[in-house]
Order: structure tokens, then sequence, then C-alpha cells
């Protein structure tokens, strides 16, 4: 929830560039909730992709997802917003 919130953050109230808002399901703003599933799938691809999962310990797997969406995020919205200039 908080890496979400940064990149919602990051691309609408930062002011950098203007974005026209889509929603989806009436309330999520499309173009953050994209980004933000797609840095969620990359990390998981990378994490398991240099066997870094360990099955037996998912809250472990969990906290290591959370600490490295809030980067891969904000990166991820960074280049969005700098990608089109």
């Amino acid at each position: 929830m908080f890496s979400y919130l940064l990149i919602v953050i990051l691309m609408y109230e930062t002011g950098y560039r203007d974005i026209k808002e889509k929603r989806l399901i009436g309330v999520l703003p499309k173009r953050a909730t994209f980004i933000f599933i797609t840095s969620i799938v990359v990390v998981i691809a990378i994490f398991f992709l240099f066997n870094m999962v360990d099955i037996k310990e998912p809250v472990g797997f969990f906290k290591q997802v959370a600490v490295t969406s809030v980067l891969a995020s904000l990166g991820a919205g960074t280049a969005d917003l700098l990608g089109k200039h």
C-alpha cells in the first residue's frame, strides 16, 4: 500500500507533467495501477530468477517483495514521467 501511495503522489501530485487521469473501477488511477502491478510482477520474477524465494517462509518473501516494491515503483514511475520528454 505504501509503494502504491508513493507512486500516485509521484505521478499526480508533483506537478512535473500534466497527466490525463483515467480511472479504473471508478477509483484507482489507471496509469499508476498498471505501473505498480508491472513493478510487482518484475520484482517477483527477479526473485525467482535469482533463486531468492524460500517457499518455507512466505512471510519473509512477502517482506522482501514489499521493501523492494517501494524502490521499483518509484523507479518505474519516474521513468514513465521522464520517458515522454
